[in-house]
């Protein structure tokens, strides 16, 4: 296995009731490319943060709505104490209203509740296409 592929580390900071179901989900797509990924889950923004200060996963999913926490100043602030490491933010949101103001953080995707299953599977094609360099999902 590519030796990239062995230390994906993915952070998820959701809502209690999508940690799972988006773990699971991103789990399973990113079988089907062959790849691996450690998953770390958080419903707590100010967890999720203390663990990126000493962390540098490939991916942080980010719900809109963390507890009192608005995902896009969340990810404002992951991006300020990440500065000199490359880390892509997709957003999971309910609310596609907001897709435009996630731009302010330059987020790799915008995943939509309603078309969950479907945005998350193009993302994670991307992902691997643009970032681990896996061309097709084997047969």
């Amino acid at each position: 296995m590519n030796k990239q592929l062995e230390q994906l580390e993915i952070v998820i900071c959701v809502n209690e009731n999508m940690a799972l179901k988006t773990s699971a989900l991103v789990e399973k797509l990113l079988e089907k490319y062959g790849a691996e990924a450690q998953m770390v889950l958080f419903n707590c923004a100010e967890k999720c943060l203390e663990y990126l200060e000493v962390h540098s996963p490939g991916i942080v999913i980010l719900g809109m709505d963390i507890g009192e926490t608005d995902g896009i100043e969340l990810g404002e602030e992951i991006l300020a104490i990440n500065i000199n490491r490359r880390i892509d933010i997709v957003y999971v949101s309910g609310h596609p209203e907001r897709a435009f103001e996630a731009f302010a953080v330059r987020p790799f995707a915008f995943v939509r509740e309603s078309d969950f299953e479907k945005d998350m599977a193009d993302f994670v094609e991307r992902y691997t296409k643009t970032r681990l360099c896996i061309e097709n999902a084997p047969e």
